[in-house]
Order: structure tokens, then C-alpha cells, then sequence
């Protein structure tokens, strides 16, 4: 490994976690965010070309599924062609690229990346306010913080990785664990909510000997949320609902309104009409029954809708060997599995995976990190 790699490797995952080509697009100019895009597939392409060592085969299996979809999907797309290729090279570009990347740095790293992602949520709260003038019929005051990340839900998702990554090394990262959460629930995104409290309820479970530790983290980040809840301006309803949750209330209405079930039934009728090669790519990114709706929000039925059942089988497999798999290793190594947890709620609630490359980065953070083990002959 020479001292290049390893500099394209940490500046290759600096940008892919901080999510910096889409901010600069956003908030300095469409050329900057171009060339900060190209740049990134560059450094992931020359980390592939001189990549000497072997790629897993649950990566190949990854890559497989979705040139599956892909290749199924083209016969009824009728977009731009360019844009077609374009996305599947930019998720083979990510996912070969990130895979030689991981093997080039420390990943504690990653926490660290990550942990600055956070901050830029903090700091959107207080200064930057990206949501309060995004979107279709948005307040002026949005009351949910995104940071970097554009969206609360994406935010939201970049903590858990933060969260599910130190939460196994809460000696070192206990810290770490309890800006991850506040900064989580700062999003005031109720995936969050639930997928902190289901990975932590897990990791109790297993780590009986750390629950201290871990109720003590848990509780300081949710105490200094409620602390600053008015100087941050939180969205009020999901605000009251968090407050109710840790209150023993459970507000079952607030939880089901506009929820992704709702989303979902509105693509149905689609996957009834043509269940073997799907509707065709792009074809579940939006409702023809909604024209406000903005996409299925479930990755699954995404591949099921859009190329049939065949890439969809494969990814439920794929995540049940995941699954297994993080299971075998979960007093190892809990990251794993929850990560593993995160991954598929992801998918359960939204549908850009191959156009993502922060939800790319998970799985193949994931399969590499199982596959590095099982090099090291630790049986699953």
C-alpha cells in the first residue's frame, strides 16, 4: 500500500461520509458540485485499477443482484440512456472502490468522518437552516436539521452509522455514542427512534455487563436534546411525539400518519400487473396514482416493482445471509449486526440504494468487514 492509496482511500470516504460533492452542488454551484463528484469517482477508479488484493464474494453476489435490475430493468426505461449507465458505473465505481478503501485506513476513523458529518447537523440547527426554504410547502421554520446531508432522514441515517459503529467500543467512543444520539434525535426522525432504541434494546441483551454505560449514554443525549429544545426550535409535533416516547406514551396516530405503508400501497397495482420483469428502471421513483408522492420509499419493492422477482429474491437472500452471518459474530463484534439492522430498515423506508453512496457504503462496509474475518478463519 503506498502513501497515495492510502491518502485516496481517507479522502474517498471523507467525501463520500460528509456527503461533500452534493452540499457543494447545493450551496455553491452546479460546476464545483460536478467536478467534486467527478473527483470522487476518480479517486474510487484509481483505487480499483490498482487494487492487487481479492474482492469478497457476497460483493460479487451485491454487484450481481444489481446488474440484474439494472439489465432487466432497461427494457422499459424510456429515459436518457446516459443517465442510465452513468448511475450503474457510479455504483460499481462506489462499491468496488470503497471496498479497496477500507482495507487502506483505520477505521476508527470512520467514527471520527462521521462525527463531523454529525456536527454539521449542530450547526444547521444554529446557523445554516437548509430545510426551512427546501421543498414544496415547507414552513419558514422547518423545526428538522440535516446538516451536510440535505435531509433529515439521510442525517438520521449517517448518526445510526455513527451510533452502531461506536457503541461497540464504548470505551474508547462512549462520547462519541452520546453525540450520535442527541445529534439522531435532533433530526426528529421517527426511523431513528425506533431503529436506536431496537439496536440498543439488542446490544443490552448481549452486553448485559455494559448496560450502565450504555443507559448512562442514552439518557445524557436525550437530556441534552430536551435541555435545548427551544433554542433548536424543534418541529413541535415530532418533538411532543419523541418527549411521549420516553415518557412511556406512545402516540400510535402521530406514528402512522404519512407513514411508508401509506406510501407503499400506492405501487401495488404495478407489481400485481407485471410481477416477472417489473414496470421498467426509474418507473417506482414517483406515483402515477399520487402526483405528489415522491417514490415507493422501499428499496425492495423498488427491485421488485422495477425488474420483477428475480433481483428481489436475490436481495431478501442476500440480507438474510447477512443476517446469519452478523448474528454468528455478534458478541465479536455487534457492529455487524447492527449495522445489518440499519441497512434493512433503510431499505424498508426509502429507494435510492444505487444512487446513494452513503447507503452503499453500509452494505459494502458491512460485507467487507465479514469477509476480513472470515479470512482470519473465525467460523460463521
Amino acid at each position: 500500500m503506498t502513501r497515495f492509496n492510502q491518502l485516496a482511500s481517507y479522502t474517498l470516504i471523507f467525501l463520500v461520509l460528509l456527503n461533500i460533492p452534493s452540499i457543494a452542488l447545493e450551496v455553491i454551484s452546479a460546476n464545483i458540485g460536478s467536478k467534486m463528484s467527478y473527483f470522487t469517482f476518480m479517486l474510487a477508479g484509481y483505487l480499483i485499477i490498482t487494487n492487487k488484493l481479492s474482492f469478497s464474494g457476497m460483493l460479487y453476489y451485491l454487484v450481481l443482484i444489481v446488474s440484474i435490475y439494472f439489465i432487466i430493468g432497461a427494457f422499459q426505461y424510456y429515459g436518457e440512456f446516459s443517465e442510465f449507465v452513468i448511475i450503474y458505473i457510479k455504483f460499481l465505481l462506489y462499491s468496488f472502490g470503497l471496498s479497496v478503501a477500507f482495507n487502506n485506513i483505520n477505521h476508527n476513523s470512520i467514527i471520527l468522518f462521521l462525527l463531523l458529518g454529525a456536527f454539521t447537523i449542530v450547526l444547521d440547527s444554529l446557523f445554516f437552516r437548509f430545510n426551512d426554504t427546501q421543498g414544496i410547502g415547507y414552513v419558514s421554520e422547518y423545526g428538522r436539521y440535516s446538516g451536510f446531508y440535505l435531509n433529515p432522514n439521510t442525517a438520521a441515517f449517517v448518526c445510526l452509522l455513527g451510533y452502531s459503529l461506536a457503541i461497540n467500543k464504548l470505551n474508547k467512543f462512549k462520547y462519541s455514542a452520546i453525540l450520535f444520539t442527541f445529534i439522531g434525535f435532533l433530526t426528529l426522525s421517527r426511523t431513528f427512534m425506533i431503529s436506536w432504541i431496537i439496536i440498543t434494546i439488542i446490544f443490552i441483551i448481549f452486553n448485559k455487563k455494559r448496560i450502565n454505560s450504555l443507559f448512562i449514554t442514552g439518557i445524557t443525549g436525550i437530556v441534552i436534546l430536551f435541555s435545548l429544545s427551544d433554542v433548536l426550535k424543534l418541529d413541535i409535533e415530532r418533538f411532543e411525539f419523541l418527549r411521549g416516547l420516553f415518557l412511556g406514551k406512545f402516540d400510535s396516530q402521530f406514528f402512522s400518519d404519512g407513514s411508508r405503508q401509506n406510501q407503499w400501497s400506492k405501487f401495488y397495482n404495478l407489481i400485481y400487473d407485471s410481477p416477472f420483469i417489473g414496470n421498467g428502471f426509474k418507473s417506482f421513483y414517483s406515483s402515477s396514482v399520487d402526483i405528489n408522492a415522491q417514490g415507493v420509499h422501499n428499496t425492495f419493492l423498488l427491485f421488485f416493482g422495477e425488474s420483477g422477482f428475480l433481483p428481489f429474491v436475490l436481495l431478501i437472500l442476500l440480507f438474510i445471509l447477512l443476517f446469519k452471518k452478523s448474528f454468528a459474530l455478534i458478541k465479536y463484534d455487534f457492529t455487524l449486526l447492527a449495522l445489518t439492522i440499519v441497512l434493512s430498515i433503510k431499505f424498508l423506508v426509502s429507494h435510492n440504494f444505487v444512487d446513494s453512496g452513503l447507503t452503499i457504503f453500509c452494505f459494502v462496509y458491512i460485507i467487507y468487514s465479514i469477509y476480513i474475518i472470515q479470512k482470519h478463519n473465525l467460523k460463521l
